[in-house]
């Protein structure tokens, strides 16, 4: 199996090379993706590695599988009510926050306005990880973790502020707003790399090429664009259920379905493996799921397909070009992530998915026999 070198060592030669870092993380209209930047304006945090702007707040890998299982049996949730209402008090803010998600709907980015889930607490021991959430909508976190580095004609500068990200390193110099912050939606985003076994019998990861940019002429993605991205992701949508499974794992199948093919029954295993902060979205809270999928490189690219050509016919966002990072034909893949780029976020779930696949695949065959014990 390829080691976590690989994709280190290609984001550490793109930090050191100012064209492939200004090529590949350049700003874009709203976000600031360059990582350096990004560290620069949070150095009193600590990144899950040198220049990889995510902070930890939780990793629920262990050192054996069952310590594993135990930990993420262990996450609970806690819903609050009444729904959440992004924090309008200021009337320059709040002309910012109208005219942003304006500008996001005239421009494509958004096209419905779903309810997803907002984190408001995280309460972390020994024994578990309690998640307190609130109901949302994703307009929420278009008006505010989205465009933290939108610079246009705005009302923050009567605020003798340039963004949104300025405004609030202004109130927490060099550290992430608290969650608790109501003027940050703060949305749960997810996002899982699986897996899969080649042709050389080698264990590596599913890294589709993220839609690079017009869709139907209107429709654009909302972030990472173009990249070699994580197998899938999203905005973890409502549920009415408490359980963690039932609330988040259970969509991030779904996202998995939607974008890439990749049912239920073709995953042999998946669990989630952390909850990080990310910088590029101001803090916007992150959960990291890993597995292993049963399907080979040719049935992935098969599903791919049939993916694709779903969401073209019923006229939905293509979130994925029909490609894939080869990461066992080390030549092609230096060639292709230097040219397109692996995401921040592939990046930073590559570096627990790895962690996971590294404690799993050696207690494999006993798990298994387990299972099937079990359900025998």
């Amino acid at each position: 199996m390829c080691s976590e070198i690989w994709y280190l060592k290609i984001f550490w030669e793109i930090i050191k090379k100012k064209d492939l870092l200004k090529k590949l993380f350049s700003p874009t209209k709203y976000l600031n993706y360059d990582p350096l930047f990004l560290c620069s304006a949070y150095e009193e945090e600590t990144p899950i590695k040198a220049y990889l702007p995510y902070k930890q707040e939780v990793c629920w890998i262990r050192s054996t599988w069952e310590e594993t299982c135990n930990a993420v049996n262990n996450i609970s949730i806690q819903k609050t009510s009444p729904p959440f209402n992004l924090g309008t008090d200021l009337r320059a803010l709040k002309a910012f926050q109208g005219l942003a998600y304006h500008e996001f709907k005239a421009s494509g980015k958004i096209t419905k306005d779903s309810n997803i889930i907002r984190l408001d607490s995280l309460k972390i021991n020994q024994k578990e990880t309690k998640l307190t959430v609130q109901k949302a909508k994703y307009s929420d976190q278009v008006q505010s973790n989205l465009v933290m580095d939108w610079t246009d004609n705005h009302a923050l500068k009567e605020l003798g502020v340039a963004t949104l990200r300025a405004y609030f390193t202004s109130r927490y110099p060099q550290r992430l707003p608290p969650l608790s912050d109501t003027h940050l939606a703060n949305t749960i985003g997810i996002a899982v790399i699986l897996f899969y076994q080649n042709s050389s019998m080698e264990y590596v990861p599913y890294i589709p090429q993220r839609a690079k940019g017009l869709i139907n002429n209107k429709k654009i993605l909302a972030v990472f664009e173009g990249g070699y991205h994580c197998t899938a992701s999203g905005a973890a949508e409502w549920s009415e259920s408490e359980n963690f499974n039932q609330c988040i794992t259970k969509d991030m199948y779904e996202e998995l379905r939607e974008e890439v093919g990749i049912e239920r029954d073709d995953v042999e295993v998946m669990l989630p493996v952390a909850l990080c902060r990310e910088f590029l979205r101001g803090g916007k809270p992150q959960i990291f799921f890993a597995g292993l999928t049963k399907l080979s490189e040719k049935q992935l690219g098969e599903k791919r397909k049939s993916a694709i050509k779903m969401q073209n016919e019923m006229k939905d966002k293509v979130e994925i070009e029909d490609n894939q990072l080869i990461v066992s034909d080390i030549d092609h893949l230096k060639k292709s992530a230097q040219f397109f780029g692996l995401t921040l976020e592939a990046i930073a779930n590559l570096h627990y998915a790895e962690k996971f696949i590294n404690m799993y695949l050696p207690n494999r065959s006993r798990i298994i026999r387990k299972a099937q014990e079990k359900f025998a």
